[in-house]
């Protein structure tokens, strides 16, 4: 075999490894639920206009995926887990709410009665930094 048949090979693997790679994550998304937020919002840095938005585990529990229904934005948060009580967590999305600013929380999952706790995005942990007092109000909403 020579040089050029071999990288000709090597150059398929490749390409085919990166296709495989590239489609997974759209397997690996478990729809959540489905939610109305009626205010603009910051969830994992990025700054997600008031619309309807599909809720997801992706691709781990760990990871929650908030995706406008309509396309136009999306966020990824990494979370941590806290376990609710039977009948306490109705699917909901909760807001720290500074002023007019919406920070999103945590995200209560009905079906295996968790709660995602979400990092705090720079902007929120600045905001909270610069004030004396705590004035954050939380928000939930819920579908």
């Amino acid at each position: 075999m020579n040089f050029r048949s071999l990288l000709s090979i090597v150059l398929l693997i490749l390409f085919v490894i990166g296709i495989t790679v590239t489609a997974s994550p759209q397997t690996n998304k478990e729809l959540l639920f489905n939610v109305n937020v009626p205010f603009d919002f910051v969830a994992g840095g990025a700054h997600l206009l008031a619309g309807r938005y599909s809720v997801y585990h992706f691709p781990t529990k760990r990871v929650i995926l908030i995706e406008s229904v309509s396309g136009k934005g999306a966020a990824f948060m990494q979370v941590s887990i806290a376990t609710a009580g039977p009948g306490e967590n109705p699917n909901t999305l909760v807001f720290n709410q500074y002023d007019n600013r919406y920070f999103l929380s945590q995200v209560t999952t009905k079906n295996d009665h968790e709660i995602h706790i979400c990092s705090k995005s720079r902007e929120e942990q600045v905001i909270i930094a610069q004030r004396q007092q705590s004035e954050k109000k939380a928000v939930a909403v819920g579908y």
